[in-house]
């Protein structure tokens, strides 16, 4: 179970109160903000990103993904 929460430069970004329109990357931005740390299958289907949109923030270091136990 991968668990994913904003760094301190995505806490940062999601202050922005103009995101670009329709942009699955910002969703995850908001939603992290709003909901705190959430596991990888939440976060993709609440707001309709991929692995690959997750990837590319955890690269840019906007979020950071740590290991969970699974129960």
């Amino acid at each position: 179970m991968e668990i994913y929460r904003l760094t301190r430069l995505g806490y940062a970004l999601s202050n922005n109160i103009r995101p670009p329109k329709d942009n699955s990357k910002w969703s995850v931005i908001y939603y992290l903000r709003k909901n705190g740390a959430k596991d990888k299958q939440d976060i993709c289907d609440a707001t309709g990103a991929t692995t690959y949109d997750l990837m590319s923030l955890r690269n840019k270091k906007i979020i950071a993904g740590d290991e969970g136990v699974t129960v």
